[in-house]
């Protein structure tokens, strides 16, 4: 009988004692001896025999030897209790097929024993769990043989097998009928044990079938038998579960705590079981949990039957698995694995274990707030606990069923700790994923999988094990939700590689199930980002407006009419994005929308004002958004444009004030956050233009203090500490010249500056910079000291052949012309040329953009530059027609200069003529 039944398995009829059985079953060769012939005592004695072994449990030995008496005697009268007796052996060998099969080819020939024959050919069926055929094989034996002393037995196998079979309702009429097989041999034999063993039957039927009061009188009238002390025992066991089904575990607990007498030792573990199961369900019911989980832990004793024991440990990882009683559940979980660590049912213990404690790290993980170091400490603790606990069943021999799940998780004990063992995490998803059966916990080890993957950059693999969530597991009752969200995880996938068109096909079958508004919602609008994100705002748009169509209804509309503006942005129609900006604000702005948005709109709107015409209405905006919402994340941007607004105006002394404010205070700064920093860099610099230059030094030398390299861990970012070694080193150069002191000392203090940079920062985007700044000092401390030509020229190398920019390269390029020009001057005459020829060539290279790259556009500063440098070189060697070439390229590139070197040109060609001599006769 299963053991969800709620109903105790008929027992194997008990023998009765052996002298007793033995002399019924010689009385019975002796009935059986007139049908034909005497037995002669050979036979006899090998017929006793073999009921002998029957009664002694030597089933085999009967099986064997039962076929040997057949071949032995054929003709014995004895051979329909011969074969009697094997089919009760092949019933204990577990051969109920066989019996079966025996019992009927030889009922014909059963004569005197033919009701045995029918009564142990229901039993077989029984043992077979062949309840249609049990029954009908024992409600046959009732009506053939109604004088049987197997009456009553039959009628309770009867019950059992409809019990078995599902039929509830005729098991017990068939027990409560007043003229039927139990209860009219009941009335005959009240002291047979089968009379309070149907008993029983019937009470927990009535039950079952939720009429308690019936089976409170079925109980109560059973006190009318001779019952045995442990029949009585299970009676008041009984009861108990009935007053417990009623809901009134007050009432059973009285009933069953009662019954820890001496009588317990008379019972079977079964029954004993099954009241330590009772009372910790009805202590549970009364939400006393210690007395719940003592008796539960009573119940996992090893000599109970396995299937209680599994259903008592089911009870306390339930138990476990809730927070008011997780700790003292885990209790009897760590004190049952210490005393039984081989037991069958430890895998099952430790897996429930660590899940408990995987449960708590989550709850503790999730609560508000930032931990205190304590905290921290224990979820690392639960954390470290509950993936041992998992190991250890990962690594037992052999492997249990509990692997699979364990595997699982395990899995999200890395999970658990974010981005650093998402690569352990996703392989421990994957192989539970493989060894999981198709059911929830598989699909959700894939969903992991797949969230995994995504995280990782597997962006085709997640897409594909998300649709598998979403669409394959047709058979297994997944949670709608689990559906939609692996759904809403092909959107995401699909969107990491642009495929729009999986996307979308994934949003179409989220919306077209029933329940799953919020992630349809979701997957429209990531949709609608990632359009805006790809800048495509066209599509976008027409998203967003498909979203006002699907979800009239949804929370997120003044969000998404917020984008569309974004979308109107990124078109460049920022008309109508002021538009939509003012609109969503006069619709909203009074209405209960989150303050987030609300200030994000307001954002918005001075934002773009100021990009289209900046002025007096958009610094108005702004400063009343800093005003308003001093606390939002753009608060620090809108003042950087406050500040910026001022530097358009020419007011640095307002926009040095600005940059200080308290919204772009670098001590409020978030972490990785460059604003407020890059904010005292501008400071700095507005400071330089309106030449205060102890406030300058004052901006940037804040930075460089708290830079890295003075500070361990600086929250400073690289990219504003470079930059601001460059104004630094630009402010020695810059600050007017103290008066008697050395012109060169500031380029020997800035070189050091920008030195700094090349050796601290090697790889910064900004170093070709300082290079060619470095270039530019030792170009200025030549002039005394000729040897740092060398060093200028290899400076300026050095930023040609970098990624630099296109007109930091130029600059460099000039630079080094000017050099190879000067060191020219410096050379004999003899030797000036192959210099200045070098000289040229660099001039020439930024002149006509041979030094360009693909993407590259020309810079006129330098064009400039090196035009008018190149030109003066040519002047210099006496190359008039040269020099013209060069003033006449540099108008045509940079025509307002036409009117300064026209002049100069009419003057070099007519050197140049003249240099030429009168012109050859034809």
């Amino acid at each position: 009988m299963s053991s969800t039944s709620g109903h105790r398995p008929i027992p194997r009829p008990r023998p009765p004692r052996r002298g007793a059985r033995l002399g019924a079953l010689l009385l019975l060769v002796l009935g059986l001896g007139g049908t034909a012939r005497a037995a002669e005592p050979d036979e006899t004695r090998h017929y006793q025999a073999l009921a002998r072994m029957l009664a002694d449990g030597l089933h085999a030995q009967v099986e064997r030897d039962a076929t040997n008496f057949v071949a032995q005697f054929p003709h014995s009268t004895n051979l329909p209790a011969v074969y009697l007796l094997q089919a009760r052996a092949r019933l204990e060998l577990g051969h109920g097929a066989a019996a079966v099969k025996l019992l009927q080819e030889r009922a014909a020939e059963a004569g005197p024993l033919a009701a045995d024959y029918a009564f142990w050919t229901a039993v077989a069926f029984h043992r077979q769990r062949q309840w249609a055929e049990a029954a009908a094989a024992a409600a046959t034996f009732l009506e053939r043989f109604p004088e049987s002393p197997r009456r009553l037995e039959a009628a309770v196998l009867e019950a059992a097998a409809l019990t078995e079979a599902g039929d509830l309702a005729r098991a017990r009429a068939r027990l409560s009928e007043p003229d039927g097989p139990f209860q009219s041999t009941l009335r005959a034999a009240p002291d047979n044990p089968w009379a309070a063993r149907g008993s029983l039957h019937l009470a927990r039927l009535q039950e079952q079938l939720k009429d308690y009061e019936a089976a409170r009188q079925t109980l109560t009238q059973l006190t009318r038998l001779p019952l045995p002390p442990p029949v009585d025992w299970e009676r008041r066991l009984a009861l108990a579960g009935v007053e417990f089904a009623a809901g009134r575990p007050a009432e059973s607990l009285a009933l069953v705590t009662n019954l820890w007498t001496a009588v317990t030792n008379q019972v079977e573990p079964a029954l004993l079981a099954r009241a330590s199961l009772l009372e910790g369900r009805a202590f549970a019911g009364l939400e006393q949990w210690g007395p719940a989980l003592a008796a539960f832990e009573r119940a996992l004793a090893p000599a109970l039957p396995a299937a209680d024991r599994r259903l008592a440990l089911a009870r306390v990882l339930e138990l476990a698995g809730r927070p008011a009683t997780a700790g003292p559940a885990r209790a009897v979980l760590e004190r049952f694995l210490e005393q039984q660590p081989r037991d069958a049912l430890a895998d099952t213990a430790r897996l429930g274990l660590g899940r408990s404690l995987l449960l708590e790290f989550r709850q503790l993980a999730a609560a508000p707030g930032p931990a205190p170091p304590e905290a921290a400490a224990e979820r690392t603790n639960l954390l470290q606990r509950a993936r041992a606990r998992f190991e250890q069943v990962l690594t037992n021999q052999p492997p249990g069923p509990e692997v699979p799940l364990a595997l699982l998780y395990h899995a999200w004990t890395f999970w658990e700790e974010g981005p650093a063992r998402l690569a352990e995490a996703l392989e421990g998803f994957r192989e539970a994923t493989l060894r999981l059966p198709p059911v929830e916990d598989q699909a959700r080890a894939r969903f992991q999988w797949a969230e995994c993957q995504l995280r990782t950059g597997e962006a085709a693999g997640a897409a594909t094990n998300f649709w598998l969530v979403a669409t394959s597991y047709v058979e297994v009752p997944l949670p709608a939700e689990v559906r939609g969200r692996a759904l809403l995880g092909v959107v995401r996938a699909a969107l990491e590689t642009a495929d729009f068109g999986a996307a979308t096909t994934a949003a179409e079958r989220l919306r077209s199930m029933t329940g799953q508004e919020e992630w349809s919602e979701e997957a429209d609008l990531l949709i609608a980002e990632a359009y805006l994100q790809a800048r495509q705002p066209e599509p976008a748009r027409a998203q967003y407006e498909a979203f006002l169509q699907r979800h009239p209804r949804s929370a997120r509309i003044p969000e998404v009419r917020l984008a569309i503006g974004h979308a109107f942005e990124q078109r460049g129609d920022y008309g109508a994005a002021l538009s939509a900006y003012a609109s969503w604000l006069a619709n909203y702005a009074t209405n209960q929308v989150a303050t987030g948005l609300l200030a994000r709109a307001t954002f918005d709107l001075a934002r773009v004002t100021h990009r289209v015409d900046p002025g007096p209405g958009s610094l108005a905006l702004l400063t009343n958004f800093v005003a308003r919402f001093p606390d939002d994340p753009n608060a620090p941007l809108a003042q950087y444009l406050v500040a910026d607004q001022y530097i358009n105006e020419g007011d640095y002394a307002r926009a040095e004030l600005a940059f200080l404010d308290k919204v772009l205070d670098p001590a409020r700064a978030q972490p990785g956050e460059e604003l407020p920093y890059r904010a005292r860099l501008m400071a700095g610099k507005v400071a330089v233009y309106r030449q205060a230059w102890q406030s300058a030094r004052d901006h940037f030398d804040w930075i460089l203090t708290n830079g890295p390299l003075n500070v361990v861990n600086s929250p400073i970012p690289e990219a504003v500490v470079v930059e601001a070694y460059l104004l630094r080193g630009d402010l020695f150069i810059l600050e007017p010249p103290t008066p008697g002191r050395d012109p060169l000392v500031p380029y020997a203090e800035a070189l050091n500056v920008f030195t700094k940079v090349v050796e601290h920062f090697p790889t910064n985007v900004l170093t070709p910079r300082a290079w060619g700044r470095i270039g530019d000092c030792n170009l200025q401390l030549a002039t005394v000291d000729p040897g740092r030509y060398d060093a200028a020229a290899a400076a300026y190398r050095r930023v040609i052949e970098s990624d630099a920019a296109s007109d930091v390269r130029s600059l460099a390029e000039v630079g080094l012309g000017i050099v190879l020009g000067k060191q020219a001057d410096l050379k004999p005459a003899a030797e000036q040329a192959a210099l200045q020829d070098a000289a040229m060539t660099h001039f020439l290279n930024v002149l006509y953009g041979r030094n360009l790259r693909p993407g590259d556009v020309p810079d006129p500063r330098w064009v400039r530059q090196a035009g008018l440098e190149a030109g003066l070189l040519a002047e210099v060697r006496r190359q008039w027609d040269v020099a013209a070439a060069v003033y006449k390229r540099l108008v045509l590139e940079l025509p307002q200069l036409g009117p300064a070197l026209e002049k100069k040109i009419e003057e070099l060609l007519a050197r140049a003529r003249v240099a030429a001599g009168p012109a050859s006769p034809p």
